[in-house]
């Protein structure tokens, strides 16, 4: 799909950040309708977590070949592993460049930490707030506020907005609370 696109002068990365939102959209409706899922050999269990899978997939290689010099956002595992090793780092250079203020190395050093540590930053904010917010939307409102906010996040990302499109009505989601 991406190849696709890129041969005919379109960004792909919308494109395709809008196809993981229809994914999940999609995962979201079969949730809904086969609530509440407690079956385990129910076809609404199955068809929620192949679309789930899917996404998370579909997220996997976006970042892997779309969005190479940015770190991962789907393993937050690791994400969260990694960057506590390097606020780890980047206190220890903080630390040996202030005791040798004129030192190259420790210089270089700290900037090197201080670039790994501020890549991996927003992906953690990121998440953090994403699951607060979905967390909050889940206990006050139910599966519909998570949905709603499901729906305003695709809705960001949706290739229109990408290309800057004039005089196009945007979606406002299908929540009203939130339009």
């Amino acid at each position: 799909m991406a190849v696709t696109l890129q041969r005919r002068g379109r960004a792909p990365l919308p494109w395709i950040l809008g196809f993981e939102c229809a994914v999940l959209t999609a995962f979201l409706f079969v949730v809904l309708i086969g609530a509440p899922l407690s079956d385990p050999g129910a076809i609404s269990v199955a068809a929620a977590s192949l679309l789930g899978l899917f996404a998370m997939g579909t997220q996997s290689v976006t970042v892997r070949l779309l969005m190479q010099h940015v770190a991962s956002t789907n393993v937050m595992t690791t994400n969260t592993t990694q960057i506590a090793i390097e606020a780890t780092e980047l206190l220890l250079a903080w630390q040996a460049r202030r005791r040798a203020p004129g030192d190259a190395a420790l210089a270089a050093t700290y900037d090197a930490a201080r670039g790994r540590f501020g890549a991996l930053f927003p992906i953690m904010v990121g998440f953090l707030a994403g699951t607060a917010i979905g967390t909050l939307a889940y206990v006050t409102t139910g599966v519909c506020g998570v949905c709603c906010f499901r729906s305003r996040s695709c809705t960001a990302f949706s290739p229109g907005r990408a290309r800057g499109r004039r005089g196009r009505k945007r979606s406002k989601g299908f929540c009203p609370a939130l339009t």
